[in-house]
């Protein structure tokens, strides 16, 4: 008969968890989990328009970058932004310039540092607050772009350490800035996936 699951632990034990313990959650509960200042946080769960336009996003960078020595494309992986408190964050697609590659590559279940392109798509069930402090997190950690792909208007917001944000529409195309010279991405390529997006929760 099959185990039981039990629930997340309570916040007193919280501060103490580790990348690999966010792991062991997500393989008990089926859910994956942030840590931000001690305190778990369940990532959105994706839809399959979700999931078609993280897969064209990562397909996008992938193609841009294959072939040179920019970097690497990682999809949902754990960068720790800070020690103390704890803040892991899981961008659903990421980018590391090869000079901030970790040290004998990637071995251990988290990243320490920022990606320097974190991408969120966001899920129907995500909350304006926490896209919020996550777009805060990354750039405070030295991200240089954050993207906020946003299925129900058909944008992408690009944040940048102290500048306002620049949001590009299903006519504009996206470029890569000084971190990706050359990407040229149809915004609205990213959404002609034949059905309406759902809306996010306020």
């Amino acid at each position: 008969m099959a185990a039981t699951p039990t629930a997340p632990p309570a916040p007193a034990a919280r501060a103490t968890l580790t990348p690999d313990d966010l792991l062991a959650l997500e393989a008990e509960h089926g859910a994956r989990y942030e840590l931000v200042n001690g305190e778990l946080r369940e990532r959105g769960m994706p839809n399959p328009a979700h999931a078609l336009i993280g897969g064209r996003i990562s397909l996008r960078l992938g193609s841009h970058i294959e072939g040179t020595d920019r970097g690497v494309v990682l999809l949902d992986c754990n960068f720790t932004l800070q020690d103390d408190p704890v803040r892991i964050r899981i961008p659903d697609i990421s980018f590391i310039a090869t000079a901030h590659i970790p040290e004998g590559g990637f071995r251990s279940s988290s990243i320490r540092g920022a990606p320097d392109l974190a991408v969120e798509v966001v899920s129907p069930n995500d909350k304006a607050r926490e896209l919020i402090m996550k777009i805060a997190d990354y750039l405070a950690a030295g991200t240089q772009q954050v993207w906020i792909v946003e299925p129900s208007t058909r944008t992408v917001a690009v944040y940048r350490p102290g500048g306002a944000a620049r949001v590009y529409g299903a006519d504009d195309t996206l470029d890569g800035g000084d971190l990706l010279p050359g990407l040229a991405l149809p915004v609205g390529d990213l959404f002609d996936y034949g059905v309406a997006a759902p809306s996010r929760a306020e």
